[in-house]
């Protein structure tokens, strides 16, 4: 029987190892993969590496057993997932073959059980999967679909409370489950239903959809890409009420601040773009706001490098630059000051979330 054996959310994993570190880290996950599944198989067990993070495990037992040899499986398949939590904190989704008898059916078997590595995304957990028990995707039901996309619709053209956007996410969420179709396109469906117009009452703030669209390309389940589009529905709700509070120079202000958090910001630079006076907008913006521009653009700062650091996709170096600082030890050191933690310490606190450029 053929284990195939995949890092779930394996990007964020390989992002925490600089590059020249990523074949050792593997060399230790395979050694670690090797140690455990022949311990609680008990005979020899081939690993056969096909990529960093996927591989795949040849064990040998009765083929016509199959009770048994998924009861053994399912036992190595368990043990592992523990041991790789505890000491690199990854976890594994695992696919079982049905026995085969000739070794010469490794690559066909091999390549069977990758593509079904995308069922995992309609389950809550890592459970083993056996490859019997998996079927098809189906395609899309039309009319299922323009009937969710009609909901959509109407949440947004009013002001919809918590409660009926949840109902919404459920109703998606089963019908989905129902469904089964392929994940790449149950995500792309999510991904564009995101940029639909959020912006009803205010004409200056600014949206940019690159920015502002929930990525989910990564989201190794159902539950979490439907989370992800909640968190922005949210996102998006929240801008929308503070844009309609503000000043129109201000909202404009603000806008302008997120969206160039990576370049110069200075008070008289943002002033000139509202045509106003540096002095009277720095006036303005803590009336409006409650908090001088300066510590603003900071916090703001400092927020959005939580959310690349959320992402897992970016090295601690590269934060710097990428959130306005014009050094990376001046960035550490703000960063430190305002949530009291260093970049490596909160990095440890969160889970990985790949939902980049959200503006707060």
């Amino acid at each position: 029987m053929l284990l195939s054996c995949r890092i779930d959310n394996a990007l964020p994993f390989w992002r925490r190892y600089p590059d020249h570190d990523v074949p050792l880290v593997e060399f230790s996950l395979l050694e670690i993969v090797c140690e455990t599944a022949s311990a609680h198989y008990g005979f020899p067990v081939e690993v056969l590496p096909r990529e960093p993070g996927h591989f795949a495990l040849l064990i040998s037992g009765r083929a016509d057993d199959l009770p048994a040899e998924i009861e053994t499986a399912t036992i190595v398949s368990h043990h592992l997932n523990l041991t790789l939590r505890r000491l690199l904190d990854c976890t594994l989704n695992v696919i079982f073959s049905k026995p085969f008898l000739q070794i010469v059916l490794l690559p066909e078997v091999f390549g069977r059980l990758t593509g079904l590595h995308r069922h995992r995304f309609y389950r809550e957990r890592p459970v083993p999967l056996y490859e019997n028990q998996l079927t098809p995707f189906c395609s899309w039901s039309t009319e299922a679909v323009l009937f969710l996309e009609s909901e959509y619709a109407e949440l947004i053209a009013k002001d919809s409370s918590d409660e009926e956007w949840n109902v919404w996410i459920l109703r998606v969420r089963t019908t989905l489950e129902k469904l089964k179709p392929d994940p790449e396109n149950a995500i792309q469906w999510l991904e564009k239903l995101a940029p639909s117009n959020f912006q009803k009452s205010s004409e200056y703030w600014s949206v940019d959809h690159d920015l502002t669209k929930p990525t989910l390309a990564g989201a190794p389940s159902l539950a979490e890409a439907l989370g992800l589009f909640r968190d922005w529905i949210v996102q998006q709700r929240d801008r929308e009420e503070r844009s309609t509070r503000l000043r129109p120079e201000i909202a404009r202000a603000v806008a302008y601040i997120h969206d160039h958090l990576e370049s110069g910001l200075s008070q008289e630079k943002v002033a000139q773009m509202i045509q106003m006076s540096a002095s009277h907008f720095g006036y303005l913006f803590k009336k409006e706001l409650g908090i001088p521009y300066l510590d603003y653009v900071l916090q703001s700062r400092i927020e959005r490098s939580k959310q690349y650091l959320g992402s897992g996709l970016y090295r601690h170096y590269e934060l710097a630059e990428k959130v306005g600082f014009n050094s990376y030890p001046h960035f550490a050191a703000m960063f430190k000051k305002s949530t009291g933690m260093t970049l490596s310490e909160y990095k440890n606190t969160i889970k990985p979330n790949i939902m980049l450029d959200r503006k707060y």
